[in-house]
């Protein structure tokens, strides 16, 4: 059955062909619900009822090297649509160079071992099944295909291309095992008997049995063995014949007896290329009882030798650098915790982006290559179940789990739109910060609704990065003030699962977590302390010794990017150095034209009106924040503001001659200022809404923008305030965060961020609202700013581009272009406008770090507790 583009399939939407089979027909195809691209396959008649029972058993089965299928409807089957060439188009070109035989030997036997331990036997097994990705071999059609009845009889084997009637007998009897030709029952062995044939393909770039017709080819298979690979490889390993040899054995006991067996035996002749797998004569096995007694008392000693030089001097500090997969970054961009280490320091699992999407990637630390976790798109704050077998994480307002050994993602509970870390417990409790603004939850991991379990106190506003102690009933967490006048904003506290009584321990600039070891790790600015902690007295003691340095930080968030292990490994991303920070102006293809300050700790660049001064937030050490202006013409920078405490976030008046700002209140929360942009009059206080409040935009009509967080709410909204009557009033207020508002130079419209699908969009409202509304990025951005004649409007994308879109008003309200990047920025990460646009959108005013490439890579650390003892 042949279906024409556009066909709907329930929610999917039928595109072009990609080949066809004994089965059926392979489309690709388009989740309508998710926007994410999919294969389907459409299944014949005669084959739907097997397809979906055991379609339904596949489902399960996820593995990073087997196609996921992702759902099942009448007659088709949706699946993972995977872009790369099957590994018969790739011999085709020839042998491949051993390490990738190897590679990808090691990643198929492992996928054949997932699935037989589910009790599923691939039986059709061959090269056209096999797709060569970006992230390696991934099997297809697994478990679908039957074993046939007969050697004659019809087959239900899979192609990927129509061919003709011989070629479609040789295709399906070429890897078919002598016990599948005699038409008995297939088992796990039957399928490393293919395995070992498309082993010997790829090495030799030759089919292992070849005949003219299927009675010569037959006969190949049951009687013959193939011409050794040495004869045509030379260089070949000879304990990867051994391998392969034993794979291809005739009779199924003298096969290797599991697909585990296969790929530990490949991993270690790749490790090992050189060892001979010849077998001692028989004629010295006399002697192996001797020499293996004799070998044991050598292994004692030296063992015994080096335990003694272990236990009387640490063990040595290593230093390493993980590398992001190919095509892939490192999403450490804003605050969505980047990475988490396993308890037992075996595995590092982080989020990465490609083609502008989030995903998790798990990567063993003994390997060079990662893997994603299928299902975890737009995944923030991994972490571990203390037997790590499972990674916890936020995704779309729900806390869900994976198994890492395969399976589905799993949701626990509902969370907020604005998490912020989880710790979860060896006796299957999870405490976890849901929102920004909000005490911490506890709730079963087996799912369940969660419930409190610390409580907000006078001039809190959220408390964050839980992390459980040894006795599992015991948790330390952050808990952060308001305003700058609190003398210790952030710090750390003991909370218990049993009651909401708290221990105060000491201040913090992130997460503090305790390791094994006997320490509690946090941040100062960006360097990493240990401090020795008592876990039965719940106390901190002795002196907190640094143990990194340069470790990333944003602190408007309290996010700190490390991890550690109970084993004594230490990950982090090394940070933009505080004093790094530049405001540069550069050209819309991102080449900087001049540095208009030197070195120093800014925030919220905004160009006067006409383009000759340029207002900033510089922080001093000692001295906290302050507003500056600096005149471009004459490179002369004033100081605005002295007072002790924070101010920031300036506007310009829409004639220049004043600065609106955020500063602080008595109380501790924010309030709005103004003050004379020359300095020369005292700061008169607009107060307008309760909270935390910062201005975004002054407006001709004398109202003010402001971005505000009000008392026991949990989201930021958008308020007008108008000057002379000092009444504000609500402009966009939902349940969601809707940040940094920029109403359009005419006055018809506004644009602002809001996290409504699970991650920060750009959006445009009429000004006033009238309830229409366009979404301007498509995966992720932020911080949008108008060009002064409104016709484009500039934001940065969630990959860090600032991102271009033209804008035209019609009798249908707005028309918006297709969003063209710009350039790549290192822009600081903080709330609020971190650019500024020049009123031609010619240029730009960017607060950017010109460090290297530190962000690509996370350093790690073994060892680290060694350094404690010297």
């Amino acid at each position: 059955m042949t279906l024409a583009a556009g066909t709907r399939l329930g929610p999917y939407e039928v595109g072009a062909p990609l080949g066809a089979g004994g089965m059926g027909e392979v489309y690709r195809g388009t989740d309508t619900r998710l926007n994410r691209p999919v294969a389907i396959k459409i299944v014949s008649p005669e084959f739907a009822q097997r397809f979906e029972r055991e379609a339904k058993t596949i489902s399960q089965l996820t593995h990073p090297h087997i196609c996921t299928l992702y759902d099942v409807g009448d007659n088709y089957l949706v699946m993972e649509l995977l872009e790369g060439d099957s590994l018969a188009e790739r011999i085709a070109k020839g042998p491949l160079p051993m390490d990738l035989v190897f590679r990808y030997g090691i990643e198929i036997a492992e996928a054949l071992d997932k699935a037989h331990r589910a009790g599923i036997v691939h039986r059709d097994l061959k090269p056209s099944n096999i797709m060569i990705t970006k992230t390696g071999a991934k099997l297809l059609d697994f478990g679908l295909a039957k074993s046939v009845s007969g050697v004659f009889g019809p087959t239900d084997a899979t192609q990927q291309k129509a061919i003709t009637q011989e070629g479609q007998i040789l295709g399906t009897f070429q890897y078919m095992a002598p016990e599948q030709l005699e038409g008995l029952e297939a088992d796990a062995r039957t399928d490393i008997f293919a395995f070992g044939e498309v082993l010997y393909e790829m090495a030799t770039g030759r089919r292992a049995f070849d005949g003219k017709t299927k009675t010569s080819l037959i006969a190949a298979i049951v009687d013959r063995d193939p011409p050794p690979i040495s004869s045509m490889q030379p260089m070949t390993p000879p304990a990867f014949e051994r391998v392969v040899k034993t794979c291809l054995a005739k009779d199924p006991d003298d096969r290797w007896q599991s697909a585990r067996d296969v790929a530990n035996e490949l991993r270690w002749i790749q490790q090992n290329p050189a060892v001979p797998a010849v077998a001692p004569p028989r004629s010295r096995m006399q002697w192996i009882p001797w020499i293996v007694a004799a070998l044991s008392l050598l292994v004692a000693g030296v063992f015994a030798y080096l335990h003694h030089r272990a236990t009387s001097r640490p063990a040595p500090l290593i230093r390493s650098a993980i590398l992001a997969p190919e095509k892939t970054s490192f999403m450490f961009r804003g605050p969505a915790g980047g990475f988490a280490l396993s308890p037992d320091g075996r595995r590092i699992v982080f989020i990465a982006i490609s083609d502008n999407k989030t995903m998790l990637w798990l990567r063993p630390l003994n390997a060079l290559t990662a893997q994603p976790l299928l299902g975890t798109e737009s995944a923030t704050f991994p972490f571990w179940s203390p037997d790590s077998r499972f990674v916890g994480f936020f995704a779309v307002g729900k806390l869900r789990k994976i198994d890492i050994d395969g399976g589905p993602p799993q949701v626990i509970c509902d969370a907020g739109s604005q998490p912020r870390g989880a710790s979860w417990s060896k006796d299957g409790t999870i405490v976890f910060a849901g929102n920004t603004r909000e005490a911490l939850s506890k709730v079963s991991a087996a799912g369940g609704t969660p419930s409190p379990v610390t409580q907000l106190a006078k001039n809190e506003f959220s408390h964050r990065w839980p992390s459980f102690l040894p006795d599992g009933r015991h948790f330390l967490f952050v808990a952060q003030a308001i305003g700058p006048v609190a003398k210790k904003p952030s710090n750390v506290f003991v909370g218990s699962l049993d009651s909401t009584e708290r221990r105060l321990l000491f201040p913090t600039s992130g997460a503090a977590v305790y390791v094994s070891q006997g320490y509690i790790v946090y941040p100062r600015e960006s360097t990493l302390f240990a401090q020795p902690f008592d876990g039965r007295k719940m106390i901190a003691e002795g002196e907190a010794v640094p143990i990194a340095d340069t470790v990333q930080m944003f602190a408007t968030t309290l996010v700190s990017l490390f991890s550690l292990s109970d084993t004594g490994a230490l990950a982090y991303s090394r940070a933009e150095n505080i004093t790094g920070l530049q405001l540069m102006l550069v050209d819309r293809s991102g080449k900087e034209l001049e540095a208009l300050t030197p070195p120093g700790d800014y925030n919220h660049p905004g160009l006067s009106h006409d383009g000759k001064r340029l207002a900033f937030e510089q922080t001093s050490a000692g001295a906290g924040s302050d507003v500056w202006i600096l005149d471009l013409v004459r490179h002369v920078p004033t100081r605005l503001t002295f007072e002790p405490e924070d101010e920031g976030y300036p506007v310009w008046s829409p004639d220049d001659s004043q600065i609106a700002y955020a500063g602080p209140r008595p109380s501790g929360t924010f309030d709005v200022l103004r003050k004379a942009s020359t300095g020369t009059s005292p700061a008169v206080r607009l107060w307008g809404v309760t909270g935390v409040v910062f201005p975004t935009q002054w407006l001709g009509d004398g109202t003010i923008i402001q971005t505000a967080l009000q008392p026991n709410q949990s989201s930021f909204d958008i308020f007008r305030l108008a000057l002379q009557s000092g009444t504000s009033t609500p402009v966009i207020s939902t349940k969601f965060d809707d940040v940094m508002g920029q109403v359009s130079p005419d006055g018809h419209w506004i644009a602002y961020s809001c996290n409504v699908s699970s991650q920060m969009e750009v959006y445009i409202e009429p000004y006033p609202p009238s309830g229409a509304k366009w979404q301007v990025s498509s995966n992720g951005g932020g911080s949008p700013r108008w060009r002064r004649d409104g016709k484009e409007l500039f934001f940065v994308a969630n990959d860090g581009h600032l991102t271009s879109v033209a804008i035209h008003a019609s009798t249908n309200g707005l028309e918006i272009s297709t969003p063209v990047p710009l350039f790549q920025t290192r822009l600081r990460q903080a709330i609020g406008h971190e650019y500024d646009v020049s009123a031609d959108g010619q240029k730009f005013i960017l607060n950017s770090s010109r460090g290297g490439d530190d962000k690509t890579t996370i350093t790690l650390v073994t060892n680290w507790p060694s350094e404690l003892k010297r």
